[in-house]
Parts: structure tokens; C-alpha cells; sequence
């Protein structure tokens, strides 16, 4: 099964690939068709993205990238060395590596020295290296801001130095925020932001000048994170940022079409980068065969559900098994509410052994079913419910995720209905000699020593306080106690259900 899994996530994988365009900035913005060439290379449990070129020979071209491995899953900036004939790397080398995340590795030129100032907002600021060709490394300089500040752009062509960037928690957001150089802090600070009608706020790339106006590669992420480049013609009129968009531009590459999210030059070459399946082919035909295989699974094995509604209102949808892969679910979802994970069934059975609570859960659940394995099943749950005197019986309307607080000294009718996410604690009694049935709401806690009397309806996130009699309906996200118990407020306490199950229709 693992094997399967990890052929299927292999064949629908996605991969950046970088390329250069053969067109000219005054043809992009002119709107040339674009003209892409994709680098090669052979590193297959690699993928580049966010490329930035460092520099440009009658041979080579040198370029900055995010790499991203199949063993490491956070970003690291490495330097690819690409053979101009063929357009594939002949060397790569990492240059830069933190614990935090790093991408977007834009360079800076001043006085003969090369800085480099990735993006690294998963540690909280903005850093600027100062990159050393000799040794291939580079160093720590300063830091430019103490904000999580997402592909951030340095300029000069408006006058001062200014950064234009997003933050990390709004990256591909409505808003672009600009920056300043200050001399006193010795950093930049926050000055003004731009509001956009569409998420094509976050910067793709460096700005670039063309017939004496300045345009700014943008990232388009309405449909998915970095779907394509919005060039945008910037302006500073009365005050006022000004973004025009002349230009949208896709992917050209007709498989690696999913986004299109960088664009940059450096001694006229332009650089960019594209995202799409690996294989796009064998992805399709898995995908048509996943679908097909899915619905006819929900056909042939589909978890019955039986409707119930409180006198308030609360709506409860009690699964009822009809195999034992249901069963199987149901357990899972009682041994997620104590341990807040899901597991093998193995693990599950060999927890069980040193777990009171969660052996008579897993022979509650296994006995619901009338299978071929019911007899056993059966004798098994009858033995611990009366070791531990715990009676929940099997033929009990249960919802998911039934969680049993230290599961002793118990009594509960098969009458009543439980809905999904309750807990029970220890000698509680929710009985009925009238046959008159209680319902529990969704994510109910019941508190110790409790006793339900007949055909009380409790509502959906309530809590009943230990020791409570209770003898009238409570309606939902309430807490009431007290004997005879009543409601004294809202349910301050929804923390006492830990670990939900999400339910799935």
C-alpha cells in the first residue's frame, strides 16, 4: 500500500523548472508572444525555482535559485552553473542553508561587492549577505528589517532607496507595502502600502525601465500561488503609487503551465520560472483512475447514516457501520479523540493492552457489526464491559469519536443516542425504564458521577458539570449543573473536548 502511495504522489508530483525567454523587455511589454527555453539538468530529486542570475559569460550563464529536495522540504539558495549551448547545468553548488525556509535570492551590485538578501520570513526578518565569488559563500551583513518580509524588492528609481514587499501573513494578498531606508535605525521602515482589487500584489522580480517608464513584475495568484506575471507600469503621482497593468502573462510552456511567478535580467538575458506536472501525461491517466476508483468505492462501501434532531434544533447524524472497514473508521476516530493521531490498526490492537478505555472502545466498535467475526466480537466487548462494569452496550447509537473518561463504574441505555465527539466520564448513568430514548448532542462533555433521567435532550456543545442530575432538556453550548441541574451560563470550556474528529459525508 505505502509502495502504491508513493508511486501515485511520484506520477502526480509537481516541479519549478527555470528558462530563459528570447525576447526583449521593450517586445514583452510591447505584448511579443513569449519565447521560452527551459534548463536542463540532472538532478531528479531536485526541483529550482525563484531564479536570479549572478552572472552572464561568452559561455556560461551563473544564476542564483531556491532548490528544494525530495528529503529536504524548506529552501535552500544554491548557484547553477549553465552551459549556454545547450542550456544545462554543469555545476550546482549550495551556497546558503538556515533551519528557516529560504527562496528568493534577489542580488544586489554596489561598488564592485555582490549582496545577496533572500527571503527568509519563517525567521522574522530580512537579511542581507554579502556574496564572496572566490570562496563561493556567503556572509551575514546587516539586517535590513525585523518584519517576515516575503520576496522583498530593493530600488533606487524613484529618487531614495525604497522596498517594496508583502507580508509573510498576507504574501499573496490584495496588499503591497513600501519601505524606506532610515539612516537613524539603520534599517527600513514601514512607510505607505497599495491596495489591489485582485491578489496580484506580491513582486515577481526586479523593476526594469523601458522608453523612460518603470514597470513592476507582479505575481497573479488568484486562481493558485504564482499563476502568472502581472506587469504593472509604475508611477508616483501627487503623493499617490500608481499601478498600471499592461500586461498578463501565462506560462508558455503548454505542461508547465500551472504558475508563472518570476521574471528577471541581468547584461540581457532574462531569466523565469514555471511550475507543472512531472509527468503530465501518466498524471492525468492516475487521476481519471483515482476518480473512477473512488466513486465506485463510495458505491460498494459507503458508512450509513441515521438522522436525529434535539428539541432544540441540534442536528445529529449517527454513522452506522456496514462493514468492518467501517468499524475500523469508527475506532480510529475514538482513538484519535485520546491520543490525537491515527494509527494502524495493529497499533491500535497493541495500545489496547495497557489501555482500559480503549480496549472496550475496540471491541464496541467491532462488535456493532453484524459480520462474520460478530460471535467473537460480541463475547469479547460482553467480558470487559463487565470486568471494568463498563456498560456502553454495542448495539448503542454512537456517533464518531466516543471518548470514555477513565471507563468504569458506566451505564448506558441502548436506547440513547450519542452523538459525534462526546464525552462520557467515569460513573455516569444516562438510563431509561420508560424507553424513552436521551439524545447527546455533538461535542458534549459529561462530567463525572452525572445521572440522565429518561428521555432528556441535551444540545450540541454543552457541558454538564460532575455530579449533575439531570432531569430537563439543556439546550446547546450551555453548561449546567446542579441537582436538579440547571443552566447556568454558556460553555465556557469547549478545550474539554480535545482531539475532534472531522466528520466526513
Amino acid at each position: 500500500m505505502n509502495a502504491l502511495r508513493k508511486l501515485y504522489k511520484e506520477l502526480t508530483s509537481l516541479h519549478w523548472e527555470i528558462g530563459f525567454l528570447d525576447n526583449t523587455f521593450e517586445g514583452i511589454v510591447r505584448g511579443d508572444k513569449l519565447k521560452l527555453t527551459l534548463v536542463t539538468h540532472n538532478f531528479p530529486n531536485s526541483w529550482f525555482a525563484d531564479p536570479f542570475i549572478l552572472d552572464v559569460t561568452d559561455d556560461t550563464i551563473i544564476v542564483l535559485v531556491e532548490e528544494v529536495t525530495k528529503k529536504i522540504s524548506k529552501g535552500r539558495i544554491s548557484k547553477l552553473v549553465i552551459d549556454r549551448r545547450n542550456n544545462y547545468v554543469i555545476e550546482k553548488k549550495v551556497i546558503l542553508e538556515r533551519p528557516g525556509h529560504l527562496s528568493f535570492p534577489i542580488i544586489y551590485r554596489k561598488d564592485d561587492k555582490i549582496y545577496v538578501y533572500p527571503e527568509n520570513s519563517e525567521d522574522g526578518v530580512l537579511n542581507i549577505y554579502e556574496y564572496n565569488p572566490i570562496n563561493d559563500d556567503m556572509t551575514l551583513i546587516h539586517e535590513l528589517s525585523d518584519k517576515p518580509l516575503t520576496d522583498a524588492v530593493f530600488t533606487d528609481l524613484f529618487g531614495k532607496p525604497q522596498l517594496f514587499t508583502t507580508q509573510a501573513e498576507y504574501a499573496n494578498g490584495f496588499q503591497l507595502d513600501q519601505y524606506e531606508w532610515s539612516d537613524t535605525k539603520q534599517q527600513f521602515v514601514y512607510v505607505t502600502s497599495s491596495i489591489f482589487p485582485e491578489r496580484i500584489a506580491r513582486m515577481a522580480g526586479y523593476f526594469f525601465k523601458v522608453n523612460g517608464k518603470v514597470y513592476r513584475p507582479a505575481q497573479e495568484s488568484n486562481t493558485n500561488y504564482g499563476h502568472a506575471i502581472s506587469l504593472q507600469e509604475t508611477s508616483f503621482v501627487d503623493g499617490k503609487w500608481v499601478f498600471r497593468e499592461v500586461r498578463r502573462m501565462a506560462s508558455p510552456h503548454l505542461e508547465l503551465s500551472q504558475s508563472f511567478h518570476t521574471l528577471n535580467s541581468y547584461k540581457g538575458v532574462i531569466v523565469v520560472d514555471v511550475l507543472g506536472k512531472r509527468y503530465p501525461l501518466a498524471s492525468k491517466m492516475v487521476n481519471v483512475a483515482a476518480a473512477l476508483a473512488k466513486r465506485i468505492l463510495k458505491k460498494l462501501i459507503t458508512m450509513k447514516f441515521e438522522h436525529y434532531k434535539t428539541r432544540n434544533g441540534s442536528e445529529i447524524d449517527i454513522p452506522i457501520p456496514t462493514s468492518y472497514r467501517d468499524c475500523l473508521e469508527l475506532l480510529k476516530s475514538d482513538y484519535f479523540r485520546i491520543y490525537g493521531r491515527v494509527d494502524s490498526l495493529g497499533v491500535i490492537w497493541l495500545k489496547s493492552f495497557r489501555d482500559r478505555a480503549l480496549k472496550h472502545l475496540f471491541w464496541l466498535r467491532f462488535a456493532s457489526y453484524r459480520g462474520c467475526l460478530y460471535p467473537i466480537c460480541k463475547l469479547r466487548h460482553e467480558h470487559y464491559k463487565l470486568k471494568y462494569d463498563c456498560r456502553v452496550h454495542a448495539g448503542s447509537k454512537i456517533g464518531y469519536g466516543l471518548y470514555l473518561g477513565h471507563a468504569m463504574s458506566m451505564c448506558v441505555s441502548i436506547r440513547c443516542i450519542i452523538g459525534n465527539n462526546v464525552n462520557l466520564s467515569q460513573m455516569s448513568n444516562i438510563g431509561t425504564n420508560e424507553g424513552n430514548q436521551a439524545i447527546i448532542g455533538n461535542n458534549v462533555y459529561i462530567g463525572p458521577m452525572t445521572c440522565l433521567i429518561e428521555g432528556v435532550h441535551i444540545g450540541e456543545n454543552s457541558l454538564i458539570g460532575a455530579g449533575s442530575i439531570v432531569t430537563k432538556d439543556v439546550y446547546s453550548n450551555s453548561t449546567a449543573v446542579g441537582n436538579p441541574c440547571r443552566v447556568i451560563g454558556e460553555n465556557k470550556h469547549p478545550e474539554y473536548i480535545q482531539n475532534r474528529w472531522l466528520i466526513k459525508r
